[in-house]
């Protein structure tokens, strides 16, 4: 096999040479619903995976009547489908990884949304904020060591976690079909 590897769906991909037509929303909402968050650091009864991260995020933005903002959020942690999620802390030290990860995240983008937004964007500092939401829910013990190495202030999110994989399979489709994403 090479480089290459079987998605979900069993597409065969070079996360190297991706191409368009090998990205598929199936695909991303099956494994953006069983990748954990928090590099599975929570409690061993508890379940948060980056689809429910995804989906908190675009759900509160379509609350806030930000609809363009919430198609940004329910993709933007899209390419760690294919490249699982990696702790910030780890994924700072690994720049030919942040290069690709950032080069197939631009791909997915380009694929389905009419812009591809900048680092500075604000679906950024959206996505940082709700770190905080996430940790007071499901890691409230860690919440003021989050607080005062990040610095940051909570978003006000409601977080929805511990749901089965197939529920945030058919949360995330049924989000981008809502918003107008497709295949």
């Amino acid at each position: 096999m090479g480089t290459r590897f079987a998605t979900a769906s069993g597409e065969l991909i070079d996360i190297n040479k991706l191409e368009l037509e090998q990205i598929h929303l199936d695909d991303l909402a099956h494994h953006l619903a069983k990748i954990q968050r928090f590099g599975g650091a929570t409690p061993i009864n508890l379940t948060y995976s980056v689809g429910e991260h995804c989906i908190n995020l675009a759900q509160y933005l379509l609350r806030t009547g930000h609809k363009t903002l919430a198609k940004m959020a329910l993709l933007h942690d899209a390419s760690e489908a294919y490249m699982s999620d990696i702790v910030s802390p780890i994924k700072r030290q690994l720049p030919d990884y942040m290069k690709l990860e950032n080069t197939v995240q631009n791909i997915i983008y380009s694929k389905y949304l009419a812009t591809i937004p900048q680092e500075d964007h604000s679906i950024y500092k959206l996505d940082r904020r709700i770190l905080m939401d996430e940790v007071e829910t499901i890691l409230p013990e860690r919440y003021d060591m989050y607080k005062m190495e990040t610095k940051l202030t909570k978003l006000g999110c409601h977080i929805e976690y511990n749901n089965p994989p197939v529920v945030i399979k058919t949360c995330y489709l049924n989000l981008c079909k809502r918003l107008g994403i497709s295949d």
